[in-house]
């Protein structure tokens, strides 16, 4: 199977996107089937393998961070020609997930997009939008949805919000998955030697983009009661961003910084050595869509602590591979840690058994299986220019209407004239 993947971020910028466009290829490729991945440039050099192709892009375009890809479709064919896609599959809704759904328009065969997203976390977190802008860009993401020909939602929780926002079609929940080999093999006694942490220390660690969409604040909060109580527990961050501030002020005052270690970024080895030097992962983001730290941590034997949203509950168990608190409450989130501290040593193999079970090769087959139902039952490929023109015309006239609609919503929202209308996790929004 020839399989066209078509991403708005990519490497050197490392995230959950990425990892799931690597772990998939390389997956796909072991499996015997062909990928092409579509990214955008970056200012930064990047030896990529044969399967990506770069487009041009304005860099640094979105917070100093996030590419602009300008994709002429007409200059793409030839090679997409060459390389004679079966599939084609979208990892946004915008910018490069519109040309993906062009591509196959244009050559007759189906669209898959995966839902990677919370935007209506992402939006309310990071931007100051009014909340026309904000309805209008789930109405844009929900005609999109619309138009594809099956979605990818990495939970069961994503997949309950796409229906609560009224989209229809073919869902399947497929999680990235977990490189369960790679992350069983660690030394964790490497990392607690570097930082001087005895084989008694109770280690919490946490790994992940430190944003404040990813609940830093309470996760912070709760984190320094617990240290404060219990002086033979010590705390790990792997990871960086702008929140990091907002962890060392509430360590500073709580009095307990001296047993936070920030590791910065990590991966490969190191990454792997520290999840394996951990007792405990903590973690408390309501933004997830899967989590996928969360199945590396039970890949390596280490019990999770979470609050209770989407991503968390597809994979964390109370009282079997961890423990759930379901709101943002200090007090309950530090008994379940002094609990953990306890009884974590205990659900170590079934974390284990949790990892095997989302592992990225079962995963991976899942997703062919699915691109060749789709592709099964996919209208015959059309036997004349005249048919490929018509379709790629109508596709991109939906395309159009949707983004039409979209700013509709945002426009007529900003200027005072609203309606009610659901948002993401279906409530009513106006």
């Amino acid at each position: 199977m020839n399989i066209l993947m078509l991403t708005n971020v990519f490497t050197p910028q490392i995230g959950g996107i990425t990892r799931s466009v690597q772990q998939f290829s390389e997956q796909f490729q072991e499996l015997g089937h062909r990928v092409l991945i579509i990214a955008p440039e970056y200012e930064t050099d990047v030896d990529d393998p044969p399967e990506v192709m770069r487009i041009a892009a304005i860099p640094k375009f979105y917070q100093n961070l996030y590419p602009l890809p300008l994709p002429v479709v007409s200059a793409l064919l030839p090679r997409l020609r060459e390389f004679q896609p079966e599939i084609v599959h979208c990892h946004h809704p915008f910018l490069l997930g519109t040309t993906g759904q062009t591509i196959a328009a244009n050559l007759g065969i189906p669209t898959v997009y995966t839902h990677h997203t919370r935007y209506s976390v992402y939006m309310e977190t990071k931007t100051n939008w009014p909340r026309p802008i904000e309805q209008g860009v789930l109405d844009l993401i929900t005609g999109y949805c619309d138009l594809v020909d099956g979605i990818i939602a990495p939970s069961e929780g994503i997949k309950q919000i796409l229906r609560d926002r009224g989209i229809g079609g073919r869902i399947e929940v497929i999680p990235t998955g977990v490189d369960v080999d790679r992350f069983s093999h660690g030394r964790g006694d490497r990392i607690r030697e570097k930082l001087g942490l005895s084989r008694e220390a109770f280690v919490i660690g946490h790994v992940g983009r430190l944003a404040k969409e990813k609940n830093c604040g309470f996760l912070a909060k709760a984190v320094g009661a617990f240290l404060k109580q219990n002086h033979d527990a010590v705390f790990l961050i792997v990871g960086t961003g702008a929140e990091q501030k907002t962890f060392r002020k509430e360590f500073e005052d709580a009095g307990v910084l001296s047993r936070v270690h920030f590791l910065g970024f990590r991966e490969g080895q190191d990454l792997i050595d520290a999840y394996h030097a951990m007792d405990l992962f903590a973690f408390a983001s309501h933004s997830e869509t899967q989590g996928m730290v969360l199945g590396e941590a039970m890949a390596a034997g280490v019990p999770v602590l979470a609050v209770s949203g989407t991503g968390v509950d597809d994979i964390v168990t109370d009282g079997a591979n961890g423990r759930v608190v379901p709101h943002d409450n200090v007090d309950q989130y530090v008994a379940a840690l002094t609990d953990l501290k306890q009884s974590a040593m205990g659900m170590k193999d079934q974390a284990r058994r949790t990892a095997d079970g989302i592992s990225i090769i079962a995963c991976a087959r899942h997703m062919v299986r699915f691109y060749q139902e789709l592709i099964d039952t996919h209208p015959q490929e059309r036997t004349t220019e005249w048919e490929r023109l018509r379709e790629t015309w109508e596709t991109g006239w939906e395309i159009w209407k949707t983004h039409m609609h979209a700013l509709a919503t945002a426009t007529i929202g900003t200027l005072g004239i609203e309606e009610e209308s659901p948002s993401e996790d279906g409530t009513s929004r106006t």
